[in-house]
């Protein structure tokens, strides 16, 4: 199912709908055992590969495509510097209100992020650089701060610290530092809505999380 591999083997009744199948059709493969349930109203295809932000992916899933990886997470995401969050953070717009369960496994931020603001790694959907770094002054601790600060300057000026699959002017011109015209990130209204996300860039694998 080309939606699942376009969002690290998850699929959700959301993104399933348009192409005609019903939420009632991935329950019964659940019971078939051709899905499996990975947290309420996200199943994952057990075939496919675990991708190497996956735990990410199943964050913004959770909260029905409308999360952002941002703060923390998008700090390691980035490789920006060596930090190791206890939660997933995750900025979802501030009118948006979650009742389902396993929050517990998050941050959540509220914020009506602009599309610039917004960039995507393979099927990851978060922060640029540049908001990640604004978003985590104070919360961060002032010396992982210094290093990431060092690094995105690094990037910028097409230095050392480059991350892999980036062009020669490093940072912000990086693929995967650049807003997604394809993913309808075009306009700050539709960031509000659940988005499909195709393959991009490759990024390490970052630090887990509990």
């Amino acid at each position: 199912m080309d939606v699942a591999v376009d969002n690290g083997g998850y699929v959700t009744p959301a993104l399933v709908a348009p192409h005609g199948v019903p939420a009632v059709e991935l329950r019964k493969m659940v019971s078939r055992g051709t899905l499996h349930a990975a947290a309420r109203g996200v199943y994952r295809i057990p075939s496919l590969p675990y991708d190497p932000l996956d735990e990410f992916i199943l964050a913004r899933l959770w909260a029905a495509g409308r999360g952002v990886i941002s703060h923390d997470s998008a700090l390691s995401v980035h490789e920006l510097c060596d930090i190791n969050p206890t939660k997933v953070h995750l900025t979802i717009p501030s009118s948006y209100r979650i009742s389902r369960s396993g929050g517990e496994r998050y941050a959540l931020h509220r914020a009506d992020l602009e599309p610039e603001q917004i960039t995507r790694i393979d099927a990851l959907t978060l922060t640029t650089i540049r908001r990640t770094l604004t978003d985590s002054v104070g919360p961060v601790p002032a010396y992982r701060m210094r290093a990431a600060t060092t690094t995105a300057r690094e990037r910028r000026s097409g230095g050392g610290g480059r991350p892999r699959g980036a062009g020669p002017a490093g940072w912000l011109t990086a693929a995967h530092e650049r807003p997604s015209t394809g993913s309808g990130l075009v306009s700050s209204s539709l960031w509000k809505q659940p988005w499909t996300t195709s393959a991009g860039s490759s990024c390490r694998r970052p630090c887990a999380t509990a």
